[in-house]
């Protein structure tokens, strides 16, 4: 090879090399088998949360009786064989769970009790509404459970008291000089099948 050629073959080469660095040279041989990564799928959306459940109601305390259970069921043995006397009205006038007289008035109907008290020197009344908080239409009903009761002594005048679903009062009563105690019940306002209407009787001397 003359030296001409030999200069011309280096000329070549080095124009080559020149051409690669530049990035004028490119190899497409492996750009068939390159693809683009397919986007990854989309997250699905969170579930909303519940909505929290309204609290529940307090519940309702249980009705407390102002006299102990063991003082009405020895006041009930006590006075038990002196009753004389009954007036049924809207139901029998007879002993409750509770252990007193339900005397449950009705409509132009009273209920009553009458005692043989001679001989002894007192006792104590215990009028009581009973418990209608699971009844709905007494529960309800502002005017359900109201009741008037009456007692005297011998057919003397009577006193009265009104007694509610929140009556708790109890009447303590001096019988040293009398023979007959009565107990009267009427409706007081007209819802009468909700006034369930209870006599105790304790300390019995």
């Amino acid at each position: 090879m003359t030296t001409m050629n030999k200069k011309l073959a280096l000329g070549l080469a080095g124009a080559f090399a020149i051409a690669a660095t530049a990035g004028c040279w490119k190899d497409n041989s492996s750009d068939a088998a390159k693809t683009d990564a397919a986007p990854a799928p989309a997250a699905a959306p969170a579930a909303p949360e519940p909505a929290p459940a309204a609290p529940a109601a307090p519940a309702k305390p249980a009705k407390v009786d102002p006299v102990a259970a063991a003082d009405l069921k020895a006041g009930l043995a006590a006075i038990a064989p002196r009753v004389v006397a009954t007036g049924d009205a809207y139901e029998k006038v007879a002993p409750r769970q509770d252990d007193r007289y339900s005397l449950h008035p009705d409509t132009g109907k009273n209920a009553s009790i009458e005692f043989d008290v001679k001989g002894l020197q007192s006792l104590t009344l215990s009028p009581y509404i009973a418990d209608f908080s699971t009844i709905p239409d007494c529960d309800g009903n502002p005017e359900a459970g109201v009741v008037r009761m009456r007692w005297s002594l011998d057919g003397g005048s009577p006193n009265e008291v009104a007694v509610d679903r929140g009556y708790a009062a109890t009447i303590d009563v001096d019988t040293s000089k009398a023979s007959r105690l009565k107990v009267e019940v009427d409706e007081a306002n007209g819802v009468h099948w909700c006034d369930w209407f209870g006599l105790g009787v304790a300390n019995v001397k």
